[in-house]
């Protein structure tokens, strides 16, 4: 069948000549220059592909923990001016970071204990194998690196002894070997992202029990600077960008940039690789899931999830707001898409991304080798508005 054409007053209203984006990064203690640079270097990359020109102009600070670049693209003579402002709290993030090996064990013994008595591992577990999954491995990745650590001792104490060395010396040389094994998988585990992904988890699990001071200071700040800048918008379109865990912050903002503003917001949230319910299950965070509460009955603000199957850090087909206890006839939100990394590149290359499950987290934020049904720089820099329905299928 074929579509009925748009006519000029249609065009109108999805067309975009200036764009307004906020963007929150995930538990990264890279700031804004790291971002920045992503998203020129990467902008670079997709432009050949989806045909459009994009010129990302220099970073500069415009508040405390506030930064913006601006972004001109030229799609088919077209131009579209956007305003790019980071959002940052990798302050909060880099001292949350412990980096102490002792402490930062005694940390992980702490959360997971409480994390799991509570229930919230257990509901993960029935909800999606993913994110369960990448909650236990850094536990098992330390668990088995003591194992081969303590085999190896074993071993070398029996080679000693049966060499008929001093007691002493076997007891001295066995330790250190043990010792040595184990910092080089503590090595390897910060190589691969392991200790990210635990320190995110922990970070996570005590944020239930009790916000941060710091991280509930830069949300109301935050949502007052959106608010603040709602009035006599001059942008055709509005987004509010989280990614990763930085999308569990975006909720919190949005939902008290609602309770700031006396008038209705115009604009629409995007979370890219959410996994809200890490937080949202821990029986103590009431908090956040009023404000979940209060964006699942924002019938006018838009909200697009968009997940992968094949990352293992996200929630991928697991509505949030409903797996968090929040049930009404009223509640529309959020509308997911799936991204598909396997659809965006050769077999070779996809085969070495999804090896690396940070950098296929990262993915949503990358430019791609094929043109798919997602497209950052489209969502972020294109011509045409984003438009969430009740469809589940979405593109830029």
């Amino acid at each position: 069948m074929n579509k009925k054409p748009k006519s000029d007053i249609d065009i109108a209203n999805t067309t975009v000549r200036l764009r307004k984006v906020y963007f929150i990064s995930g538990f990264d203690p890279r700031g804004a220059a790291y971002y920045h640079r992503l998203y020129k270097e990467e902008a670079k990359k997709q432009s050949v592909l989806n045909c459009i020109d994009i010129e990302v102009g220099a970073r500069r600070k415009i508040a405390s923990h506030q930064y913006q670049w601006a972004i001109k693209s030229v799609i088919n003579q077209q131009c579209v001016n956007t305003e790019y402002s980071y959002l940052g709290w990798d302050d909060i993030v880099r001292e949350h970071w412990e980096t102490n090996g002792a402490k930062l064990i005694g940390q992980t013994a702490k959360g997971y204990w409480r994390f799991t008595a509570c229930g919230a591992l257990g509901r993960i577990r029935k909800l999606y194998r993913g994110p369960f999954y990448s909650g236990i491995y850094p536990i098992l990745f330390l668990f088995i690196a003591i194992l081969i650590s303590l085999i190896f001792g074993g071993l070398l104490a029996d080679l000693l002894i049966a060499t008929s060395f001093p007691f002493l010396v076997v007891g001295a040389v066995c330790l250190a070997s043990m010792f040595a094994c184990y910092y080089l998988a503590w090595k390897i585990a910060d190589y691969i992202g392991v200790l990210w992904l635990l320190r995110t988890n922990l970070f996570v699990y005590f944020w239930g029990e009790s916000t941060p001071n710091k991280l509930s200071e830069r949300v109301e700040i935050f949502a007052k600077k959106i608010v603040n800048e709602q009035i006599k918008s001059p942008y055709d379109e509005i987004i509010l960008i989280g990614h990763s865990v930085g999308s569990i912050v975006a909720v919190s903002v949005l939902a008290r940039a609602l309770a700031l503003s006396a008038e209705k917001l115009n604009l629409s949230l995007v979370t890219l690789g959410q996994c809200i319910p890490v937080l949202s299950l821990i029986p103590s965070a009431a908090s956040f899931r009023q404000d979940l509460k209060t964006l699942a009955l924002q019938l006018n603000i838009p909200w697009l999830d968009v997940v992968a199957r094949a990352d293992p850090l996200c929630f991928a087909e697991v509505n949030p707001i409903s797996v968090s206890g929040i049930d009404s006839p009223s509640v529309q939100w959020p509308k997911q898409q799936i991204m598909r990394p396997f659809k965006m590149f050769s077999p070779q290359q996809y085969n070495r991304i999804k090896r690396n499950k940070l950098r296929l987290h990262f993915q949503y934020l990358m430019s791609s080798e094929y043109q798919t049904d997602y497209d950052f720089f489209l969502l972020t820099a294109g011509s045409v508005r984003l438009n969430v329905d009740k469809s589940s299928n979405h593109s830029f």
